[in-house]
C-alpha cells in the first residue's frame, strides 16, 4: 500500500488497518480497537486507542515536547522498536499489572521540526491488554 510522501508500507493483514498520525508517522491498529483523536494543546496531538470493550489501553503523544514524567520507574522490560534507533522505552509491573513509557524520537523524518516525538504510554493493563498495546507501539513506521 503506498500513503503520502512516497513512502511504501506493508500491507495490512486482513485483521490489521493503517492508521496515519498528524506529522506522518502511522501504526497498524487491529480491527477491534478505535482510536480517537483529541483536542490538541497547540503544538501537539493526543490519541486514546480503545479496545473492543471501549477501555483506553494505549495513549499517544504526537508533538515537540513530551512530558518524561514517569520515566524514572524501574524497567521490568527495555523498549525497542525495528524502524526506529532513538527510542527511550520501559516496561513495567504496576499494581499486579503493567505499565509502559515509549518515547521515540522522530525528527529525522519530520518535516519543519514538528514532531519531533511519538510518546506511547498505557497504565495499568492487564496481560492480554499490554500484548495488543505493545503490537501497536512495534508497529509504528
Amino acid at each position: 500500500m503506498s500513503m503520502a510522501g512516497c513512502m511504501t508500507y506493508a500491507q495490512p493483514s486482513a485483521m490489521t488497518s493503517i492508521y496515519k498520525l498528524e506529522g506522518g508517522r502511522v501504526i497498524e491498529l487491529p480491527n477491534d480497537t478505535t482510536i480517537i483523536k483529541k483536542d490538541n494543546g497547540g503544538d501537539f496531538i493526543l490519541y486514546d486507542v480503545l479496545n473492543a470493550d471501549q477501555k483506553a489501553i494505549l495513549g499517544i503523544f504526537v508533538g515537540n515536547f513530551p512530558n518524561k514524567e514517569g520515566s524514572n520507574a524501574p524497567p521490568y522490560q527495555q523498549i525497542t522498536l525495528p524502524n526506529f534507533s532513538q527510542v527511550d522505552g520501559k516496561k513495567w509491573k504496576c499494581e499486579m499489572a503493567y505499565c509502559a513509557q515509549v518515547y521515540v524520537d522522530v525528527t529525522k523524518y519530520s518535516k519543519n521540526g514538528w514532531p519531533s516525538y511519538v510518546h506511547f504510554w498505557y497504565n495499568k493493563n492487564d496481560e492480554s491488554d499490554a500484548q495488543e498495546a505493545d503490537k501497536i507501539i512495534n508497529s509504528l513506521k
